[in-house]
């Protein structure tokens, strides 16, 4: 199916002698066994669950190249922008969305991105790759693991997260990237008109960000967490990625006004927190984020910021060539208070470790089928 499509397969399969054994339904099967044997189970496995990806989500990953991504890019000249914005048309939404290979786990925590898959984690070698002796092991476990980051785990009483609302309102609520950080997120969202809105929150184990939504006037938030969260105040639910999945396959879940994500979206894929190894774990979050909201919605992306970088198994660092892949389907409209303090290409440059710092910038959803990209250009 890949080859008719014309993809390659990450992993050759078994080649015409081998096929013709199967289609015999013949008992000898040493040459299978012998191919899997030279592969090992774990890679055959992962990249079988990759190449199904691939054969669903269409254009989004094939975007491996900055060549590639050139054909798709149309400048962005509204003024302070960072970022040209990227159009991938024929989104097929109910396939991305209702892949459950995109959510497949894995705690192998693999210590180094297996060489078939580096060229799609590298765009073809443009981004470079910081390999950390220290390999994360963070699996979102819920219940008592998560009471360092709120005091009763991950069940959210309506008293705590009315007391953290007026924490954002007096500045003092310390989130999980401290006090100046929390501020600077709460500040830049005053560009977004969320009163009255149904917002999503994509990645939070602690109801920070949730807080600032409500703080901003937001009617409803909604958390999308890979673990189970159980939610006590009347304008947070909580999701999981089969609950949600469901909900949209069977029509059932409600478009949003807007996503919210800080620091989540650039674990996704690289095996530190129980997820299985996705080259395009990160682009792939957004564009399901894109299917399930409504037209002009918002999109707060909050991120490390600075020179392309993958800091296996750490995170990405996002910078002019993933940045705009990111946010494919997304126009930039504003960004956060802290590129105040800085020139953007000061942000842009900045290496592995000042990079740790998350830049947040703001998007507004684009309709493919209202642009020519070609001509655009």
């Amino acid at each position: 199916e890949l080859l008719s499509k014309g993809i390659r397969p990450i992993l050759p399969g078994p080649n015409e002698d081998e096929l013709s054994k199967l289609s015999k339904n013949t008992d000898d099967y040493s040459s299978i066994k012998k191919y899997l044997n030279d592969i090992g189970e774990w890679k055959y496995k992962l990249y079988s669950r990759l190449d199904n990806i691939r054969l669903h989500c269409g254009t989004l990953c094939e975007l491996n190249s900055v060549d590639v991504i050139q054909k798709h890019t149309i400048p962005n000249e509204d003024e302070g922008s960072l970022f040209p914005t990227v159009i991938v048309p024929n989104v097929d939404c109910p396939a991305i969305v209702g892949l459950e290979d995109i959510d497949a786990g894995d705690m192998t925590f693999p210590r180094d991105i297996p060489e078939e898959l580096s060229t799609f984690y590298s765009l073809n070698g443009i981004i470079r790759f910081h390999i950390d002796n220290y390999i994360r092991q963070d699996a979102y476990l819920g219940g008592e693991a998560e009471k360092s980051l709120w005091k009763t785990g991950n069940v959210w009483n309506e008293d705590d997260i009315n007391e953290a609302v007026a924490e954002v309102e007096a500045k003092t609520l310390t989130g999980p990237y401290g006090l100046d950080e929390t501020n600077e997120v709460a500040e830049s969202l005053y560009q977004v008109d969320m009163k009255g809105k149904s917002v999503l929150v994509i990645g939070s184990s602690h109801p920070w960000i949730e807080a600032i939504c409500l703080f901003h006037g937001a009617a409803k938030v909604t958390t999308l967490e890979y673990g189970e969260i159980i939610s006590n105040h009347p304008q947070i639910q909580t999701e999981t990625p089969s609950t949600i999945r469901k909900k949209y396959l069977d029509g059932t879940l409600e478009l949003f006004d807007g996503i919210v994500t800080h620091s989540s979206v650039e674990h996704s894929g690289l095996g530190r927190y129980g997820d299985a190894l996705n080259p395009w774990g990160d682009i792939l979050a957004i564009a399901r984020g894109w299917c399930i909201t409504k037209p002009k919605a918002f999109l707060w992306i909050g991120v490390p910021t600075g020179q392309d970088k993958v800091f296996y198994n750490w995170h990405r660092i996002y910078g002019k060539n993933r940045w705009p892949l990111l946010a494919a389907n997304w126009k930039q409209t504003g960004k956060g208070v802290e590129f105040d303090s800085t020139t953007d290409e000061e942000v842009l440059n900045r290496g592995v470790w000042k990079s740790m710092k998350n830049m947040g910038v703001l998007f507004e959803k684009v309709d493919p089928e209202d642009y020519d990209v070609e001509s655009e250009k």
